[in-house]
């Protein structure tokens, strides 16, 4: 997890490739509107600070994903062996 500021609530994917496009833009000079970074950091509008933690709360919902479909993998493997021995008595 990144050590940067954030903010409260958690960052759309909308505002995250809004993010994106403004740091495109500013690094290869498009029209539009460019990259927000400011000093001090504000976590509600920067940038940079969007997009790190947007990708620490994507890694997070992976990583929990991951657990629930092991999850779910063992349950279905114990009601496999439940239904081979037999189970549930008629």
């Amino acid at each position: 997890m990144s050590v940067l500021r954030r903010r409260d609530e958690p960052v759309t994917a909308e505002e995250a490739h809004a993010s994106l496009t403004r740091l495109v833009n500013s690094h290869f000079g498009n029209p539009g509107e460019h990259a927000r970074m400011t000093i001090p950091a504000d976590p509600r509008r920067d940038d940079d600070l969007l997009l790190s933690q947007f990708i620490d709360e994507a890694e997070a919902a992976r990583k929990a994903a991951i657990a629930l479909q092991l999850g779910a993998s063992e349950v279905c493997k114990q009601a496999d062996a439940a239904l081979e021995h037999g189970w549930p008595k008629p």
